[in-house]
């Protein structure tokens, strides 16, 4: 009876050091992993532009996801929107030894090349902002294995409800301004504002390129309104449809021409204060970067990531103007 009480004590003591043991060792990890520990990750985040107000959005939105996580992003991307300087960068990025690639990918072919090469070598390439893999609207990803971003479609779609409906339900004509006719992501946008317009009753008298510069864009927008005098609505599909406002703004056709813009950045968002731009869609471009950075560390932490991050629609009309400058401050 002695005995078989010493075996019980002498394996219950084995028992409480191996339990003892195992809890330092599960302390040990958990404390590594949430400073990053030894798995000194490095992501690159590429983006099509790295100037504007609306990609630095990107880069605050990636570094505060690299402070939580304890990893380091570089974020890249030619000054100006350059779909081959884009690609370049990142088929470069490739060989650069990056554990993991976030990029904006709005070309339908230009950045098969560089995912492929990624699947080949076992890097976690995901996409945010943009992925046109040739999925259909409202499908992804496409190129990435997992994406973060708006819905383009649904985001453009929401937009042009708005406005065609209780913002600007009395015009009769429109006009399309683009920063690209030509680039996807605009393709399906705009595809989106022509839908919901015919569904009101709206005639689509043209659209125009107004280009990745403003001053360009402002010279073209300026000059569609000489061309087309009595036009009564101007909206855009990207964050360069500033333009319009700013020429609306100028030209003092805040009464006469409605305006949508795309994005809450500072300088619609003060043409929404004026009254220049009757409409603002924002797509939370801070989210996007933060969760494709959040995307790639759980690829290679747990080999799985979200598939589909939609950080949804924002819309702002002239009387929200107060509460979209307390929420985007200027910096």
């Amino acid at each position: 009876m002695n005995m078989g009480k010493k075996a019980a004590a002498a394996l219950l003591a084995a028992l409480l050091a191996a339990l003892a043991i195992l809890a330092a060792g599960c302390k040990g990890a958990q404390t590594g992993d949430a400073q990053g520990g030894n798995k000194a990750y490095k992501f690159a985040v590429i983006v099509q532009a790295t100037s504007g107000d609306f990609t630095s959005e990107f880069k605050r939105g990636a570094d505060a996801a690299a402070k939580r996580l304890g990893v380091t992003v570089d974020v890249m991307g030619p000054e100006q929107q350059v779909i081959a300087e884009e690609v370049a960068m990142v088929e470069n990025a490739v060989e650069g030894g990056y554990d993991g690639l976030a990029v904006v990918a709005g070309d339908a072919t230009g950045f098969k090349k560089a995912k492929d090469l990624c699947a080949l070598r076992g890097i976690p390439f995901v996409t945010f902002n943009m992925d046109d893999g040739g999925n259909p609207p409202g499908v992804h990803p496409g190129y990435g294995i997992g994406y973060s971003g708006a819905d383009e479609y649904v985001l453009a779609q929401l937009f042009a409800e708005k406005f065609f409906s209780s913002v600007a339900p009395n015009i009769k004509t429109y006009i399309i301004a683009t920063a690209d006719s030509g680039l996807p992501v605009c393709v399906t946008r705009a595809q989106a504002i022509k839908d919901v317009a015919a569904k009101y009753g709206k005639e689509l008298v043209t659209t125009v390129d107004i280009g990745y510069d403003f001053s360009q864009g402002y010279t073209v927008v300026e000059n569609t309104i000489t061309a087309h005098p009595d036009i009564q609505a101007i909206v855009g599909t990207d964050h360069f449809s500033q333009s319009i406002a700013n020429v609306v703004q100028a030209q003092g056709l805040n009464d006469k021409i409605a305006v949508g813009c795309f994005d809450l950045l500072p300088g619609t968002i003060e043409m929404l204060d004026t009254g220049a731009c009757d409409l603002i869609v924002g797509q939370n471009p801070y989210l996007q970067s933060y969760y494709a950075v959040f995307n790639l560390f759980t690829l290679k932490e747990d080999g799985i990531c979200a598939y589909n991050i939609n950080t949804g629609a924002e819309l702002y009309t002239v009387d929200m103007a107060g509460l979209a400058k307390e929420r985007y401050p200027a910096k």
